[in-house]
């Protein structure tokens, strides 16, 4: 099991999409991160999708690993440089949707 902190950055890897979020809290209690979305990458089409202004989410702490910085550094650096997908609605209800479904022993 992984030891988080808050302001720690994250990632959810599920199908071929990754989701990158700062933990806002940790639920012991219910071994459950609250995060806060930033980007959900999807892998095949390397599209990067902002789901800054999405809902805060609160899902299983063993869902996720700590995001390394190799892989942080360059999304901050493409948030500041480039226009990139801001519909983050459907893309971050389907990504959750997916990893219900794909992770049903922790639902």
């Amino acid at each position: 099991m992984n030891t988080f902190t808050p302001h720690q950055i994250v990632s959810l890897f599920c199908k071929n999409r990754t989701l990158y979020g700062e933990v806002i809290q940790v639920i012991e209690s219910r071994s459950a991160l609250w995060v806060r979305p930033l980007w959900l990458i999807v892998a095949d089409s390397f599209e990067t999708i902002d789901v800054r202004e999405g809902s805060d989410l609160i899902l299983p702490m063993d869902l996720f690993k700590p995001a390394l910085d190799t892989e942080v550094l360059p999304l901050f650096s493409q948030v500041i440089k480039d226009n990139y997908i801001t519909n983050i609605s459907y893309p971050l209800q389907d990504f959750v949707r997916k990893v219900c479904q794909n992770y049903p022993e922790y639902f």
